[in-house]
């Protein structure tokens, strides 16, 4: 045998992949799960969940904040909200919405 011809069954060697089957059957194993239901599946129903979660986190943080005072750890957070707010108020009413 030529090294040529060695050369050319490394190659086709190279070409072959394992069964569906197979696949399948390992992931199965591997993830405890269905493989045949697509991963993205899993992973938008996930991010969903994570993301409401931060959502309603903030909203709670944002909520406890407005009754925090100076040097409590949320006031930070209470100023930046005033601030936020601010810039939603008209001219005219600016100079009492900062007095409040």
């Amino acid at each position: 045998m030529t090294e040529k011809e060695v050369i050319a069954k490394i190659q086709k060697l190279e070409q072959i992949g394992p069964e569906k089957d197979w696949i399948l059957a390992t992931k199965t194993q591997i993830l405890g799960v269905d493989a045949t239901t697509p991963f993205f599946v899993f992973s938008s129903q996930k991010l969903a969940f994570a993301g409401l979660l931060i959502l309603l986190l903030l909203v709670g943080a944002f909520g406890f904040a407005q009754n925090s005072l100076p040097g409590n750890f949320l006031y930070p957070v209470k100023k930046m909200t005033e601030r936020g707010q601010e810039v939603f108020v008209p001219e005219e009413e600016r100079t009492a919405f900062k007095l409040d």
